[in-house]
């Protein structure tokens, strides 16, 4: 007796102590309901369900500028851009100074002034057979003027990858116009090679496009495709219109998208969405529902003073829930707590 009541008190779903078949029918008078404190709920069908929603950018639609190596970011003269700032193209968002030993920088040195010769000596020969350099590079020319010209390229093309190295600062812009997302970007704060320092959403003529509503849910037990609108903080309505939908190994749920054709909306506003149950469903407290011989059952209030464990099948459950699929009707009165019934079965 003692170690059935311990496992009642540790279990969310309780097993009969004992049993060998499926529980008994119970007929307890009203003194003692009152005494063991019985507590009945009534199997309404869950017809939907508010759903937390918020919004995201579409993916599509974002951009993000990255560190191609390590190093130390700084800022522009006018300081780093902020979350929510338009940004053109091509706007310097940082500066990104690659983080290089001694012996590296030497290194550099002594190839930058090798390249800065070569191209000395290229120069000099352009300009002593009186060659354009402008001009492309023809078949039709002769072999020596085609090694002139394409060394005098290749020397001027190696000095300047080296001043940039040298100029020890890498400009990081924008690659396209937008607005700006988010920023990770600190003055002095070391970056590490494909650090995503700024994030931004393409601004175009259809801006509601750039941005999705994204809701995650049991989409086998809810009806993803048949919500038509969102709520948002104030109360007001946004219509949807569902896009697609994906499975989440990690979260074990189901990501759902909708478009919202609206352009006031904000990346990471909360929003509520109303989904309908695929099949309407009794919702119990998880307390009601105990396990037996590997099913699951519930105690029904059949009549005044008897109550008949009855089995069901559980379509999904939360942290205080249940939906039962089967099993149950609508109307039906359940015991809320379990425990009550089973301590008194257990001792029959």
């Amino acid at each position: 007796m003692r170690a059935a009541t311990l496992l009642i008190g540790c279990c969310a779903l309780w097993p009969v102590p004992g049993s060998a078949g499926a529980p008994a029918a119970l007929d307890i008078d009203k003194a003692q309901q009152r005494r063991l404190q019985l507590r009945t709920v009534e199997a309404v069908d869950n017809e939907s369900r508010a759903i937390a929603a918020r919004v995201i950018a579409n993916p599509r639609s974002l951009w993000r500028v990255s560190a191609d190596q390590r190093g130390l970011v700084e800022p522009p003269e006018r300081g780093f851009p902020n979350a929510g700032d338009r940004v053109e193209k091509g706007q310097l968002l940082a500066w990104l100074r690659p983080a290089v030993s001694d012996g590296q920088w030497r290194d550099l040195q002594g190839q930058h002034a090798a390249a800065q010769r070569q191209f000395e000596i290229a120069d000099l020969k352009i300009h002593r057979f009186d060659m354009d350099v402008a001009q492309q590079i023809d078949i039709q020319l002769p072999t020596p003027s085609i090694q002139l010209i394409a060394d005098y390229h290749g020397s001027e093309a190696r000095r300047a990858v080296l001043d940039k190295a040298l100029a020890h600062r890498i400009a990081l812009k924008a690659p396209v116009s937008g607005r700006l997302l988010d920023t990770l970007a600190q003055s002095g704060g070391v970056a590490l090679a494909g650090t995503a320092l700024f994030e931004g959403l393409v601004e175009t003529d259809a801006a509601a496009s750039s941005l999705l509503v994204e809701v995650l849910c049991d989409a086998d037990a809810l009806d993803t495709r048949a919500a038509r609108q969102a709520l948002r903080a104030d109360g007001s309505a946004l219509a949807l219109e569902w896009v697609g939908e994906a499975f989440d190994s990690t979260l074990r749920r189901q990501r759902v998208w909708y478009s919202a054709p609206t352009s006031d909306l904000q990346v990471g506003e909360p929003l509520r969405i109303e989904l309908a149950a695929r099949q309407a469903q009794p919702r119990l407290p998880r307390s009601s529902v105990f396990s037996s011989d590997g099913n699951r059952w519930v105690w029904v209030h059949e009549s005044a003073e008897r109550f008949v464990a009855r089995a069901v099948s559980l379509a999904e459950a939360d942290m205080g829930s249940v939906a039962v699929s089967a099993g149950l009707r609508p109307g039906d009165r359940v015991v809320a707590d379990a425990g009550a019934l089973l301590k008194r079965s257990a001792s029959r």
